[in-house]
């Protein structure tokens, strides 16, 4: 599977989302983004800036880890990274 590290944050970001009952509305609220341009991060469209992660990171209440691709990530340059699964 191929996807962008900033696909993968996104879908690490909504997961801890959707666990924490928080909307949309209310994290792009405390990122200063319309909910638009969340809804395009959270699927991998646009880039997630330090200073994002960091904030998104406090908000959720987790270690800015938990939002980073885990170590079956190949990082690519260009982000064109991806999934690697090992057997």
């Amino acid at each position: 599977m191929t996807d962008s590290a900033d696909a993968v944050v996104g879908r690490n970001v909504h997961v801890l989302m959707w666990r924490a009952g928080m909307p949309q509305r209310t994290l792009a609220v405390a990122l200063d983004l319309d909910q638009s341009a969340l809804s395009k991060k959270l699927h991998g469209r646009r880039t997630w800036t330090v200073d994002e992660l960091l904030a998104t990171a406090l908000v959720l209440q987790v270690d800015v880890a938990e939002l980073l691709p885990g170590s079956d990530y190949e990082p690519r340059p260009a982000g064109r990274g991806r999934i690697v699964e090992h057997l």
